[in-house]
């Protein structure tokens, strides 16, 4: 029995990396691969995730929070005047450092100790916890765009350092050109597979609801959909929006939310499918996505997408027409605009909710698992063959 490990940052991030490991991790015990979960650091404060029965886990520490003050903060507290502050900003992120690259000492002896076949990671910081001997069994899966990893300092000398060693696994086709362009050769891409199975239902039964369901965090543009839904919905009254999630901008999402009629905030659902088969368009104002899985989830629950052109993998997830509608990023006017075009069309509406539902087939989590391990398959020869 192949031995399989998901390395995490933090044990209980709830978010889109979370529900994509977690679905691998189910599907691979099911084809009779022996799973665990390597968790470097917890987060204080937020709800306790828990990994599927019979999979193992393990964190490192449960003392220490897994972020870090940057030097470039210090380095601000000390231009504004702060001198002390800055300086102690300083030693203490040094070592809150050292302790870390403990930790990922102690993930090394882990990982020797269990001795897995194939590792996969997901936050750019964990590869520094792979053993050497193990960079040509690890594929590290980069949640977001080429162009948004390659423009973040820490995120691109990550890259850098582990060029050539590890395999990188992007969520486009889109983003795999560019990082071969940009010369990470040993480069492939595969869909994020979604949760829940294409569930067959009466458009025509759904409510007039918008909804999203995402991290409150300042990517996501929350108070742009807020305020574009509010105007579009005072327009057609019967129409509402409900989000659904959470995150470190809850409080100020609340206050604007107040001030809206039409708008609702609810907290994460873990049950995705009864939401979405409630609404008929799935809305996105991100300024940048890796490979959205929400956006596909509605589809399987035949919800279209109404969205921000959120980068080089958005015509790989929208089709253009189809399955929905791409917006010129930042143009609150030309989203609302084109809300109230579909709104105004019911067939068109249910027309593009029909194709949604087709295009989801092609990311049930049988043939993302299947590409993945014929990812591992290939990894294992190469391995072999160097050796």
């Amino acid at each position: 029995m192949k031995k399989i490990l998901i390395v995490q940052s933090v044990k209980n991030a709830v978010g889109g990396v979370w529900f994509v490991n977690e679905a691998l991790a189910r599907a691979f015990q099911q084809k009779g691969y022996q799973v665990s979960f390597l968790h470097i650091r917890v987060k204080n404060g937020e709800k306790e995730l828990h990994v599927p029965a019979d999979v193992k886990e393990f964190v490192i520490n449960r003392e220490d929070a897994w972020e870090i003050t940057p030097y470039s903060q210090s380095i601000q507290t000390i231009k504004k005047g702060h001198l002390v502050q800055g300086i102690c900003q300083i030693q203490q992120s040094r070592k809150a450092r050292k302790k870390l690259q403990l930790d990922f000492e102690k993930a090394k002896a882990y990982i020797r100790k269990n001795q897995f076949d194939f590792i996969i990671t997901s936050q750019y910081q964990v590869l520094d916890g792979i053993p050497e001997e193990f960079y040509s069994r690890c594929a590290h899966v980069v949640h977001t765009s080429f162009q948004q990893s390659y423009s973040h300092k820490g995120t691109k000398e990550m890259l850098m350092k582990y060029n050539g060693k590890v395999q990188y696994v992007w969520l486009s086709e889109a983003s795999c050109k560019l990082a071969k362009e940009a010369g990470f050769l040993r480069s492939t891409y595969i869909y994020n597979p979604i949760r829940i199975a294409c569930t067959d239902c009466d458009v025509n039964e759904k409510a007039n609801h918008m909804v999203t369901l995402a991290r409150f965090s300042s990517e996501k543009n929350l108070s742009d959909m807020m305020e574009i839904a509010e105007a579009v919905c005072q327009k057609y009254p019967t129409w509402s929006l409900h989000i659904y999630g959470d995150g470190e901008l809850k409080p100020q999402l609340k206050e604007i939310e107040k001030q809206c009629k039409y708008v609702t905030l609810h907290p994460l659902t873990n049950q995705p499918e009864e939401v979405l088969k409630k609404s008929k368009i799935y809305l996105c104002t991100s300024s940048y996505e890796g490979f959205p899985m929400g956006m596909l989830e509605a589809y399987a629950c035949k919800t279209f997408v109404v969205s921000y052109d959120f980068g080089e993998s958005a015509k790989e997830v929208v089709e253009q027409g189809k399955c929905g509608y791409l917006v010129e990023a930042q143009n609150k006017e030309a989203f609302k605009q084109t809300l109230e075009n579909v709104i105004n069309n019911e067939e068109n509406m249910n027309q593009l909710a029909e194709n949604a539902y087709c295009y989801a087939q092609d990311f049930q989590i049988d043939q993302i698992l299947s590409k993945w391990i014929a990812l591992m398959n290939q990894m294992e020869k190469e391995n072999i063959y160097e050796n």
